[in-house]
């Protein structure tokens, strides 16, 4: 059923355009080094695109533990965050649009939903990496475990 979605992604709704059109923003924001951080994240996002049936954007900080950036690259995310905040809103407002006309006909709901799940992306794309779906599993298996054991815990004190 993935693989079946990302042709439909592709062929009638042309979703190569938006990956086409991240990967362009992207890099003109890593080549300003300032936006390198936003461009990052908009390069992962053109990945997503790709394929985002069979893909799935998470936070750089819940893949890896131990992310250990310089106080430099932090500074910069920072700032370039706040800098880009009302581009985000914007953005995802547009996106908003795009799914409300992917969902006029019933046939292309389940298009939208690629477009619901990069939301978070657009609002704040500093951070995110785009992984294959079954690392997305895993990572909410091994999260689903921490609150059961902790459930666990909470039940064996009393």
């Amino acid at each position: 059923m993935r693989t079946l979605g990302n042709i439909l992604w592709w062929f009638p709704c042309v979703g190569f355009i938006n990956s086409i059109l991240c990967f362009i923003c992207g890099g003109i924001l890593i080549l300003t080094v300032v936006g390198a951080p936003l461009g990052y994240g908009v390069v992962q996002l053109g990945r997503f695109y790709l394929a985002p049936f069979t893909q799935a954007m998470v936070s750089e900080k819940s893949l890896k533990a131990n992310v250990n950036h310089s106080e430099a690259w932090n500074t910069l995310s920072t700032v370039t965050f706040i800098l880009y905040i009302p581009f985000g809103i914007l953005v995802c407002a547009i996106s908003i649009l795009q799914m409300i006309g992917l969902c006029v006909t019933i046939v292309l709901i389940p298009l939208a939903v690629p477009i619901a799940k990069s939301l978070s992306t657009f609002f704040n794309p500093i951070g995110k990496i785009c992984v294959p779906s079954k690392v997305k599993d895993v990572m909410d298996t091994q999260e689903a475990q921490r609150i059961y054991n902790q459930y666990q815990g909470v039940e064996a004190n009393k």
